[in-house]
């Protein structure tokens, strides 16, 4: 059904094209008329337009039944649809840990996202380490996918319902769609009674990608805008590092939290 949103930006494009067709078309028919019951406004060189106008205000059921009242009416009609229809959310369906982190690997983001990560440093052993970590991230409400303790990797995610951010379907609460953020946690051996733990997070989201109705309806006056916003929501539809207004800085906070807890009680630090 990839071309059904094809096909259907081709139908609000045509018709607006075809209402503005008619709108220019009906003003080239208007002709002003030479007598006015308002005479007295008459006396510029456009008075003959305002007279008319006049004339529509005191006798509106007259303006109702004029042809292009008809015309405006389904001018603007069409250009509100158009301009309601011009967010689609994508993707269909979220991905699953195994494509946020292919094969566990990729789990530490780059420099330039460094606010995906936070990483900490603890005076225990790694078994202990490695137990505490797998209990806190079920602690912090992750759903723990994957665990395999010879690579000290512990894979998880969390849905959740939100505004996408910073796109087009950023509007009040009916725009709230599904999101998934993607935790990795590394825990490494640094010493016989040190080790780090290290927790990165990616986020996916459905958002909407304006079509060419929307271009169509600011005239290309908000191209930029609209070229700004789908780039924004590409990124954010096919996946990312969680940053910016899509950070988990508390819920990674929260995971260390958790972790330090319960080695405390465990009288291991």
């Amino acid at each position: 059904m990839d071309w059904l949103p094809k096909l259907l930006d081709f139908v609000f494009v045509a018709g607006q094209v075809l209402a503005g067709l008619c709108l220019v078309y009906g003003v080239s028919l208007y002709k002003v008329e030479a007598k006015m019951k308002i005479k007295t406004a008459c006396v510029y060189r456009f008075s003959g337009m305002f007279c008319r106008c006049a004339t529509w205000l005191r006798h509106p059921i007259k303006f109702a039944m004029s042809p292009i009242f008809k015309v405006l009416i389904g001018f603007f009609a069409i250009l509100a649809t158009a301009g309601c229809a011009g967010a689609r959310l994508q993707p269909d369906r979220l991905m699953g840990i195994q494509d946020a982190f292919p094969k566990g690997t990729d789990t530490s983001p780059p420099a330039a996202f460094s606010e995906a990560a936070k990483t900490n440093v603890l005076e225990a052993p790694y078994e202990d380490v490695f137990r505490a970590a797998s209990v806190a991230a079920s602690q912090a409400q992750f759903n723990v996918e994957h665990v395999q303790k010879s690579r000290g990797l512990i894979l998880a995610s969390r849905p959740v319902k939100m505004r996408p951010h910073g796109t087009s379907a950023d509007y009040p609460e009916w725009q709230i769609t599904d999101h998934a953020y993607f935790y990795a946690v590394s825990v490494r051996e640094l010493g016989p009674k040190r080790t780090e733990v290290r927790i990165s997070a990616k986020v996916q989201g459905r958002c909407g990608m304006w079509s060419a109705g929307m271009y169509v309806m600011t005239g290309g006056l908000g191209t930029a805008y609209f070229n700004e916003q789908n780039a924004r929501c590409r990124e954010l539809s096919s996946g990312m590092w969680a940053i910016g207004s899509h950070n988990t800085a508390q819920e990674m906070g929260q995971f260390l939290t958790f972790l330090r807890n319960n080695l405390l009680a465990a009288g291991m630090l």
